[in-house]
């Protein structure tokens, strides 16, 4: 099976994936839609290329999927409700004929595990990036939450006890390069329990790669098909370090990373090679001291908080809280400064 990060196509065309060896099209592809799957009039996707929001269109996505052999989507991350109910979403991918995890109309669905061949894939998304959880009555993601993960993991182990479980998180902040020592710690826990591989999305770029009981621990793809400039009235783009990109060909005996890159001026993404073991900085480090570690090393700085295994659920509830309510401030302030920028430039023409 073949892994790759955030797909998000507003229209058909949009980005081009070139010179992908047969070897890997051979094989089926899991992708992580990043955003609402909708059908788009040019009205619509005007309208919602306007909006603080990120989707996908439903002839872009059919499109990629005659290139790329597809068989499903992770939908578990904080974009897939911007832009339609759930049910608009999981109706297209049926009309596709596209399997799903990671998200349904309540939580049983949502945490229903993917079964492919040999093996289950579960997937998870993180609160405090703004997935929204699925409960008893409500659409949303499967939450990545220690006590219903473990339980679910569990559950799945014994109910599907001949297969092997890959297991999908939508974590981290965005652009960091290390995985939070919370991460890392129910990664490594997973594998303890039998998972046979842990592979991450959100940040945006790839991040490292670990190997824990010779399993694979995949903290970040970074994205695939994921246009700059065109989202959120053109001002969503990302810093040059993203181009580069992660696929993740991983099998009963094979575990390989290839690198693609993506040309944001051309729109695009390039297969570039497999690449060898990526070596990292704290390998074989115990919690305490990866924490420290990553206390000094770690990209995302600005009044964020290191979150870890060992906090009471008091004080992750808090973390989140904040978390949740800093990036509500900072996109205030992003339209306060937008809608100031309208002003000065209004005024500007009036006195000029």
């Amino acid at each position: 099976m073949i892994f790759c990060g955030d797909i998000a196509l507003p229209f058909d065309g949009k980005i081009s994936i070139n010179n992908i060896p047969q070897s890997l099209l051979d094989q089926q592809w899991i992708g992580n839609l990043e955003g609402s799957l909708v059908q788009c009039n040019d009205e619509k996707r005007n309208y919602l290329l306007k909006q603080h929001i990120v989707f996908n269109d439903k002839q872009a996505i059919e499109t990629l999927c005659k290139s790329i052999p597809f068989v499903a989507f992770n939908i578990a991350n904080n974009h897939i409700l911007d832009a339609a109910p759930i049910a608009e979403t999981l109706s297209n991918l049926q009309n596709i004929d596209k399997r799903y995890v990671g998200a349904g109309h309540n939580i049983k669905e949502a945490e229903l595990g993917l079964v492919i061949g040999d093996y289950v894939l579960l997937s998870f998304g993180w609160d405090a990036i703004n997935c929204i959880y699925a409960a008893q009555d409500a659409a949303g993601v499967n939450p990545y939450e220690k006590e219903h993960l473990f339980s679910l993991f569990q559950k799945t182990s014994r109910e599907h006890s001949t297969k092997k479980i890959i297991c999908l998180f939508h974590w981290n902040y965005e652009l960091e390069l290390y995985p939070q020592p919370l991460d890392r710690e129910i990664a490594q826990k997973l594998i303890d329990l039998g998972a046979f591989a842990i592979i991450g999305c959100h940040a945006h770029r790839v991040q490292t790669i670990e190997y824990y009981k010779k399993r694979p621990i995949v903290y970040g793809m970074g994205n695939f098909a994921f246009p700059h400039s065109v989202y959120m009235n053109g001002k969503l783009k990302f810093p040059s370090f993203t181009s580069t990109e992660y696929i993740v060909e991983l099998n009963e005996d094979c575990f390989k990373v290839h690198e693609l890159y993506f040309d944001t001026k051309s729109n695009i993404v390039r297969y570039i090679g497999e690449i060898g073991i990526i070596e990292n900085h704290f390998t074989g480090m115990n919690n305490d001291d990866y924490e420290k570690w990553f206390k000094r090393h770690r990209f995302q700085k600005k009044a964020l908080p290191i979150i870890r295994y060992a906090d009471s659920k008091f004080t992750h509830f808090c973390k989140i809280k904040w978390i949740v309510a800093r990036n509500q401030v900072t996109k205030r302030l992003a339209n306060y400064k937008k809608v100031n920028n309208l002003i000065k430039s209004f005024l500007s023409k009036v006195y000029d």
